[in-house]
């Protein structure tokens, strides 16, 4: 995952590099074609865009999965004396 942060993050994003990473990534093969006909496209072509898209889609689904939920801490009830 820490390939894909870097990816992301960076601003010399390559078609072929993230086309490597959601090939790693993905969840189902109905966008493979598609994606595979955009190899060499540059930022802001429809094949580069939707690309970016499902890769953040992705990124957003492991750090939710990857990380532990933090929940805060429960109120207690006081310890009350019965009578």
């Amino acid at each position: 995952m820490t390939k894909l942060s870097q990816w992301l993050a960076s601003p010399d994003k390559s078609y072929s590099q993230g086309l490597e990473l959601y090939h790693r990534v993905k969840r189902n093969t109905s966008k493979d074609a598609f994606f595979n006909q955009g190899v060499g496209s540059r930022p802001g072509s429809l094949h580069f865009n939707l690309l970016l898209q499902e890769l953040k889609n992705a990124h957003r689904i492991l750090l939710a999965v990857r990380e532990p939920e933090e929940k805060p801490p429960q109120p207690q009830k006081p310890i009350t004396a019965k009578p």
